[in-house]
C-alpha cells in the first residue's frame, strides 16, 4: 500500500479510537473491542509509516527499530485486549 493510504488510515484510526474514550469517558457507552482494534491498528500504522520513512532516508536506524517494537508490543497487546472483551462480551 502507498504510505499515503496507510496515513489516512492511520487517522481515521485515531479518530475512532478518540470518539470512543469519549463516548465512554462522557456517556458511558462502551463499545466492546473498537477501541482497543482502532489503537492496535493506529500503533501497527505508525510503524509502518517510520518503516517507510526510513526506506526513504527520512528516519535513522535506531528511531525505526525503536518504533517496530514499540508499534509490534502495543498493537499485539492491544488486539489481545481487543479479543478479550469480545469474549467477555460475548458470555
Amino acid at each position: 500500500m502507498k504510505i499515503r493510504n496507510i496515513t489516512l488510515l492511520v487517522f481515521l484510526a485515531s479518530l475512532i479510537t478518540i470518539v470512543t474514550s469519549i463516548l465512554h469517558i462522557t456517556k458511558g457507552i462502551f463499545i466492546p473491542a473498537l477501541g482497543p482494534f482502532a489503537l492496535g491498528f493506529m500503533v501497527l500504522g505508525l510503524a509502518y509509516i517510520a518503516r517507510e520513512n526510513y526506506k526513504s532516508g527520512k528516519a535513522s536506524k535506531k528511531y525505526y527499530k525503536f518504533m517496530l517494537i514499540t508499534g509490534l508490543i502495543g498493537g499485539i497487546t492491544n488486539i489481545y485486549v481487543g479479543v478479550l472483551q469480545l469474549l467477555s462480551y460475548i458470555k
